[in-house]
């Protein structure tokens, strides 16, 4: 797998990583990849509601989740840098 960009985030005293990929799979843009501790660290709702919010950020065109850590994205008009921006508001989580 070919990391795009990547950060990882301190909530409370946890870090959490997210990554934008090359595709994982024909005709997708990006594959993003989802702390799995996401749900355990900022709440059910940061993971539970992530695809949806993900997916209403403008030039997200449609998402496809594989085994819940793995959203396959096509976008349009976005870098990989801003797919990993919506990916940390979608996952509400902040930080450098």
């Amino acid at each position: 797998m070919s990391t795009r960009v990547e950060r990882t985030v301190t909530v409370g005293d946890n870090d959490l990583t997210f990554t934008v990929m090359e595709p994982q799979a024909d005709g997708w843009t990006a594959t993003v990849w989802l702390d799995e501790d996401l749900g355990r660290v900022a709440g059910a709702d940061a993971y539970d509601g992530f695809v949806d919010r993900f997916t209403a950020t403008p030039g997200v065109v449609v998402t496809e989740v594989e085994d819940r850590d793995f959203i396959h994205v096509r976008s349009e008009g976005l870098t990989p840098e801003q797919l990993l921006e919506a990916v940390l508001a979608a996952a509400q989580v902040t930080g450098t």
